[in-house]
């Protein structure tokens, strides 16, 4: 695996552990959606930039229940 679908995880992590926000917390409701929304988009990538047979046997393996 390369270093950019390391660099999304590692990007996505950082964005939830510091303080700042896209859209700050104490608003109700879109507070926590920008936080929701960094991490499903950021799965997206992290999915896309993995090479496809590496994916796919985890899915597999998922499927299978190991």
């Amino acid at each position: 695996m390369g270093l950019k679908p390391k660099l999304v995880l590692a990007a996505c992590l950082g964005y939830l552990i510091l303080p700042t926000d896209l859209i700050p917390d104490f608003i109700p409701i879109a507070g926590q959606m920008d936080d929701l929304l960094v991490i499903f988009l950021g799965l997206q990538l992290f999915l896309r930039l993995c090479p496809k047979e590496v994916v796919q046997e985890h899915v597999r393996s998922i499927a299978a229940g190991r």
